[in-house]
C-alpha cells in the first residue's frame, strides 16, 4: 500500500509549480534543512534562494518565521544568493510580513 504524499511535499510542489508560472527557474537546492534552504530559483540574472514553509496553524507563529527567516538569510549568503524569498502556508498579519522585510530584506509570499 503506498504512503500518501506528505502536506509539506504537496506544499512545496505548489510553489514550485507557482514559480515556474511566473517565469522562474526553479530547482531543489541540494543543502536543505538547518544548512540549507528547499530551492534555487534564477529570474532573469538574479539567484534567489527560497525557502518554504508549511504551518499546521493558520496564525503564523512569529518566533518560528523569524528564524526560518534568520536560517535563509545566512544560508542563502553562503550559497551566493542574491535575493531570499520566504513562502510559508500561514498567515502573515501585514505588520509581521513588514518587519521581516526590513529586518532581512526578504520578499514574504503568503500562499
Amino acid at each position: 500500500m503506498q504512503q500518501p504524499t506528505p502536506t509539506w511535499e504537496l506544499f512545496e510542489d505548489l510553489v514550485r509549480r507557482i514559480l515556474a508560472a511566473n517565469n522562474f527557474q526553479v530547482t531543489v537546492h541540494t543543502r536543505r534543512g538547518d544548512k540549507g534552504f528547499d530551492l534555487l530559483g534564477t529570474l532573469g540574472n538574479e539567484q534567489w534562494a527560497i525557502e518554504v514553509k508549511y504551518y499546521r496553524t493558520v496564525r503564523a507563529q512569529p518566533t518560528l518565521i523569524e528564524a526560518a527567516a534568520t536560517r535563509l538569510v545566512n544560508n542563502g549568503i553562503m550559497a551566493q544568493a542574491l535575493k531570499g524569498m520566504l513562502v510559508v502556508s500561514s498567515v502573515l498579519p501585514p505588520e509581521l510580513r513588514e518587519v521581516l522585510e526590513q529586518k532581512f530584506s526578504v520578499t514574504c509570499r503568503p500562499s
